[in-house]
């Protein structure tokens, strides 16, 4: 999302991120932003930066979340956004 909520394609530079729990019971979730190498030849592809998004993200149950990209992770977001391979990963957690 950007700073006005509009939602953007992959490569865009963001400045948040919307989550949603499908689920029927809350879910706990932390955000890392990846960036990865750009391996040659059979290299494979490693994470060069992972950056966390925030702190722990406690979602109700059919609910959406929007979190704020900031400090180290609007950064890394900035410096690698449509110039190198980046993820955004959401993972459960406490």
């Amino acid at each position: 999302m950007d700073d006005s909520g509009r939602a953007l394609d992959r490569n865009s530079r963001f400045t948040a991120v919307s989550l949603r729990n499908d689920d029927s019971e809350p879910m706990s979730v932390r955000l890392v932003y990846i960036v990865w190498t750009e391996p040659e030849g059979d290299e494979r592809q490693q994470a060069e930066q992972v950056v966390p998004v925030g702190d722990l993200i406690v979602l109700p149950p059919k609910q959406n979340t929007l979190v704020p990209v900031t400090g180290a992770a609007r950064t890394a977001v900035e410096g690698a956004a449509g110039r190198v391979p980046a993820s955004i990963k959401a993972y459960l957690s406490r």
